[in-house]
């Protein structure tokens, strides 16, 4: 039997090397794993650059390689040992391990293992398309949180704090919203004013500021106007931004660092990352902070966030924000949007 797949047999843009393709459907699977029937994936920007080649001194993916390393599906066949924790027709979500670059879940079925990659029931009250939305984008916004900045879920306090998202449309930059608002913040959200209305509307922040009406340093006079900065773009600028509207002592932290163009990226840009994560905090009262890894211990808390009310802050669950919605078959225009940086939200394929 086959199954068909969304890939890629070379490096390069998406117009040029992205195709569906059949292939031989996976007809066997080891004791810890499952076979999943896959219902949504999403896209990261991750994907775009390992498909381009940028990264592949760290990642070299087998060809053809598959994209989506989030997903969300139903289970058709249980390994020996993977019967323990999921059983047939059971809905999972999760993400794909890192050591699996190139073998993602853009396809129609893909098998997943249960000591390597994350996987959890789906709530019952999301849909496959929002499971999907979570992983790599949640687990990076949430780390921010949770291991990054002095705050607490539960601290009342948090309604007085005003927090500054940087890229608030994307997909970290729209989870750093939807966190801040459950934790209780005073959320403001910086984009383009064409994505206003998503990060007001569907993601519930404060305020945004449209970064195309004119420079950020002209339109945020305001000393020390915020508690928190969240920087999902990346470069220098909103550092230097930072010395006048952040508090003192209060917190900056980026997902990002100086990788702000991937496609530019180098040993220099790693090296230069590594050094102003040292000497920023050293020289400055405000904290600093870069994300460099281990965003998948946060699984777990953002399984509780999706499943429970937030008492303090009164948001309610965190609804998952998969926006930008394409049907399998138009899996290179989703590749596409995702290389353009230009998506809202979550980019989320759908399978039937």
């Amino acid at each position: 039997m086959t199954h068909s797949i969304g890939c890629y047999n070379t490096y390069g843009r998406v117009s040029d090397v992205f195709s569906i393709q059949t292939v031989p459907k996976p007809t066997e699977i080891k004791d810890d794993e499952i076979l999943l029937k896959v219902k949504a994936v999403s896209l990261n920007q991750a994907d775009a650059h390992i498909m381009h080649g940028v990264a592949k001194m760290f990642f070299k993916p087998a060809f053809p390689a598959i994209p989506g390393m989030d997903f969300s599906g139903v289970v058709v066949e249980v390994g020996k040992e993977a019967a323990a924790k999921f059983k047939v027709d059971d809905e999972v979500f999760g993400s794909i391990s890192d050591t699996r670059i190139g073998n993602g879940a853009c396809a129609e079925y893909v098998t997943l293992s249960t000591k390597l990659d994350l996987l959890e029931l789906k709530p019952a009250h999301i849909s496959h398309e929002q499971a999907a939305s979570v992983g790599i984008a949640a687990m990076s916004a949430a780390t921010v949180y949770l291991s990054q900045l002095p705050i607490s879920p539960d601290d009342p306090d948090n309604k007085n704090k005003k927090i500054l998202v940087i890229g608030a449309s994307g997909g970290v930059g729209s989870w750093a919203v939807l966190i801040g608002k459950y934790y209780g913040f005073n959320v403001t959200g910086i984009c383009s004013g064409k994505n206003k209305s998503f990060v007001l509307d569907v993601l519930k922040a404060d305020k945004v500021i449209d970064y195309t009406i004119a420079p950020l340093q002209e339109q945020m006079t305001v000393a020390e106007e915020y508690d928190i900065m969240i920087d999902c773009v990346g470069g220098d600028n909103y550092w230097v931004l930072a010395q006048t509207v952040l508090s003192k002592t209060g917190s900056f932290a980026t997902v990002v660092g100086q990788f702000k163009d991937m496609e530019s990226f180098s040993f220099y840009l790693i090296l230069k990352t590594m050094a102003l994560s040292i000497w920023r905090p050293l020289t400055n009262t405000r904290k600093f902070s870069q994300l460099f890894g281990g965003i998948r211990n946060s699984f777990p808390t953002i399984l509780k966030w999706l499943s429970e009310d937030n008492a303090v802050s009164g948001s309610g669950k965190i609804k998952p924000p998969a926006n930008s919605v394409y049907a399998f078959k138009d899996s290179k225009s989703a590749m596409e949007l995702l290389e353009s940086r230009r998506a809202v939200g979550k980019i989320v394929i759908v399978l039937p």
